[in-house]
């Protein structure tokens, strides 16, 4: 019909008409050039005998169906420079943030260094004035980064027959005091060296958990030194024998956790090539620091060289094991484990490692086999390497009755919980478990159909 042709003729020409346009020129031309314009552009109408004569526009406005897909696209463009806003902001504040953690950090580790000289110092002093009640014979020496020079510069005052070292913070308990006038009462002119103890981890209840010798007690005659700017040590010579009076460590106060890692990097730094001993240490510093990529290189480097001490060369394997743990290889940590007994005979604390492997793996007959291999094992404190007291009785116990209790067996889950209370009575997780199997006992005999 006539209506329907011209809604289309009209329709088509305006928007024609308004689609070559900008919006600027639609706003200029409103009104009568605007029609013109549409007017101009009406066409295949005149063929049907109809004659337009004029168009007026009430409102121009886009199809339903493209509507809302325009005004979506419009919400977009403008979230999306919203969000460049925001996120330029963002980056601008964490820039300042950066910048003034930055500065604060530095001006925090600036105050810290200047609080610990100061507190160095009156530590000092207050040293001084003690010792200056029992002695005259007090020497000032110059820190160097070098714990070797410094026990070394302590050790070329000394006027006796032997020289005896302890740290500020180690001591010596009344038990061990009088062991100790025992000790230098029947010391023989001929020893060089005494090896004693040294106590320097405690369980909650006070029980010593790590120890190992050090030699205490040097001739001094000059040919025995310390060596090592770091965990420095003295190689023993001719007759050496060993104590039974401890030192214990009792660390007061927290110490700098960077200092021996800032040693050894200086060291490195200066070009100097660290010998086998450093080298482990320095591994083990690398590990406290939780580098283990770095750590776990130095390790694999130390057992390479194969000059490394025995001893070294076991903690070596457990601590690249440890390293691999923390990469989350634990096929190689199980590996590195097990390479330690290419080096002697296995010791309780790497088979309470393996244990502690398959407990996690919940392969429970594999961990009760290796804490049994443990408790077959015998302590050899006076090889001079770590000692884990806990692991030669207490701790493959208490883990083979955790095992036990997985399988089911509480019978002898429950036995192996009495064995490590032969270790530790007094240790509450040896009453827990007590506990524990006490309840599972009456809820068995409360059971209908026991008596």
């Amino acid at each position: 019909n006539a209506e329907s042709r011209i809604n289309v003729a009209v329709y088509n020409s305006i928007k024609n008409v308004i689609s070559s346009m900008t919006q600027a020129d639609i706003i200029a031309a409103r009104g009568r050039k605007l029609t013109n314009l549409i007017m101009e552009n009406v066409s295949g109408i005149n063929q049907y005998g109809i004659e337009i004569t004029t168009v007026e526009i009430k409102l121009l406005d886009l199809p339903e169906d493209n509507k809302n897909a325009v005004f979506e696209r419009m919400i977009s463009e403008r979230e999306n420079i919203a969000a460049t806003y925001t996120a330029e902001g963002k980056a601008d504040a964490q820039k300042i943030r950066n910048t003034t953690d930055k500065e604060t950090a530095l001006m925090i580790s600036e105050a810290e260094k200047a609080a610990e000289i100061l507190k160095a110092e009156g530590e000092a002093e207050y040293m001084k004035e003690i010792a200056a009640a029992y002695t005259e014979r007090i020497f000032d020496f110059t820190w160097i980064d070098d714990f070797a020079a410094a026990r070394n510069a302590a050790f070329a005052k000394a006027s006796c027959a032997y020289c005896m070292w302890l740290d500020a913070d180690d001591v010596l308990l009344a038990a061990d005091r009088q062991k100790f006038k025992d000790l230098k009462a029947g010391l023989g002119a001929q020893v060089d060296v005494v090896m004693l103890p040294y106590n320097v981890g405690f369980d909650a209840q006070g029980n010593v958990t790590f120890s190992y010798y050090r030699e205490r007690i040097i001739r001094n005659n000059g040919t025995m030194c310390w060596q090592g700017a770091v965990h420095e040590a003295i190689s023993p010579k001719g007759q050496v024998i060993y104590g039974d009076c401890a030192v214990t460590h009792w660390k007061l106060h927290p110490s700098d956790p960077d200092r021996n890692l800032r040693i050894f990097e200086g060291l490195l730094a200066k070009g100097e090539l660290l010998e086998p001993r450093q080298q482990f240490y320095y591994g083990r510093e690398l590990y406290y620091h939780k580098q283990y990529e770095r750590a776990l290189a130095v390790f694999e480097a130390f057992l390479a060289d194969g000059r490394g001490w025995l001893e070294n060369k076991l903690d070596a394997c457990r601590h690249a094991a440890l390293c691999l743990y923390g990469l989350g290889q634990r096929q190689r940590a199980l590996a590195a484990l097990l390479h330690s007994f290419a080096y002697d005979l296995p010791r309780a604390e790497i088979c309470c490692d393996l244990g502690r492997h398959f407990v996690e793996e919940e392969a429970w007959e594999q961990a009760i086999y290796w804490y049994q291999r443990a408790l077959d094992c015998q302590r050899r404190d006076a090889s001079g390497g770590f000692v884990q007291q806990d692991a030669y009785g207490y701790l493959p116990c208490l883990q083979i009755c955790v095992c036990y209790n997985r399988l089911g067996r509480n019978i002898e889950a429950a036995a192996y919980n009495e064995r490590a209370a032969q270790f530790k009575p007094d240790c509450p997780a040896v009453a827990y478990n007590r506990a524990y199997f006490a309840a599972l006992q009456n809820e068995a005999e409360s059971e209908p159909g026991n008596c």
